[in-house]
Parts: C-alpha cells; sequence; structure tokens
C-alpha cells in the first residue's frame, strides 16, 4: 500500500469516525440497552451499532483486508 492509498482510506474514514461517535452519543443519551454475550461480557446496542458502522466502512475501503473486531 502506498500512501496515496493510506491517505485515501484515512480521510475516508474520518467522517465515519466522527458519524460514529456522534451515534454513540445520542444511544447513550437515549438510554443504553445492555444484553450478555455467549462468552458472559456485556455489549450495548451502542457497541454493536458502531461496530457496525466501522466495519462496513473499513470494508469498503478495503475489501481485501480481514476485520477482526470484538463485537462481531
Amino acid at each position: 500500500m502506498n500512501l496515496k492509498e493510506t491517505e485515501k482510506i484515512i480521510n475516508g474514514l474520518i467522517d465515519t469516525f466522527v458519524h460514529s461517535g456522534n451515534v454513540c452519543l445520542d444511544l447513550r443519551n437515549k438510554g443504553l440497552e445492555k444484553k450478555i454475550k455467549s462468552d458472559n461480557t456485556p455489549v450495548t446496542n451502542g457497541d454493536i451499532e458502531v461496530n457496525d458502522l466501522l466495519t462496513k466502512k473499513i470494508t469498503d475501503l478495503t475489501p481485501n483486508i480481514k476485520i477482526i473486531s470484538e463485537e462481531s
């Protein structure tokens, strides 16, 4: 990956990071719904929503890179 490709990915993620932060804050203000995952750890609807937003954007920008995420 060269510098231009890296810059394109970074610039493509900035708006998504800002949007994800706003979604997280909105959900926190509305009240988060907490569930327990199969490994007995907590997860909120905010965790899932932000995870979905980030993994979709990263996949769109870098379809050949596999994503490992705590929530998926």
